[in-house]
């Protein structure tokens, strides 16, 4: 087993599928130069509101990175302009890597950004493909140990939906 808990053997196989089926974007996250992170939540942002989102975040440790995944499947989309220029506004540039730029908030918060309103998102594949590219980035990150634990809970309920769902088929497949 690795020192946090992923065992040598998965990280071969996450390179391997990072290498072959990952959004393009985490060819950016991975040349990026940020600190540790303790965890990482996942937003995928269309038509959202600043203050909203910051409710989200503002009960989290600080040391959660935020991976915000801003999508709009028209660069002329209003809501989505205006949450980007709050986001200007409202935080600081650390570094920046294509469609990535990692920013820290006056609330000391810090908030990978990826910009998918200059490459739009296609309009079929909005929230599914904007979680794919969160989740690949995050994947990356743990692989990379900047994000050091992966959220085990998910992984439980997970787990619990499909045994319902099994016990459900099954079920219905005696009746």
């Amino acid at each position: 087993m690795a020192k946090h808990g992923m065992p040598i053997r998965d990280k071969k196989l996450i390179s391997r599928y990072l290498a072959t089926h990952a959004a393009p974007e985490v060819r950016d996250a991975a040349r990026l130069v940020m600190d540790h992170y303790k965890y990482c939540l996942i937003i995928p942002a269309f038509q959202e509101d600043w203050q909203k989102l910051q409710r989200v975040w503002e009960k989290l440790d600080p040391d959660c990175l935020i991976i915000l995944v801003i999508n709009a499947s028209t660069k002329d989309e209003p809501l989505t302009n205006r949450l980007i220029s709050d986001i200007e506004t409202q935080s600081k540039a650390l570094c920046s890597s294509g469609p990535l730029t990692c920013l820290t908030t006056h609330d000391r918060r810090t908030i990978l950004l990826v910009d998918r309103c200059s490459n739009p998102i296609p309009e079929k594949q909005g929230v599914g493909l904007a979680r794919k590219i969160g989740a690949d980035i995050a994947l990356t990150l743990i692989n990379n140990r900047q994000v050091l634990e992966q959220y085990r809970r998910r992984r439980q309920i997970t787990r619990v939906i499909f045994c319902r769902r099994y016990r459900q088929a099954s079920q219905r497949n005696h009746s």
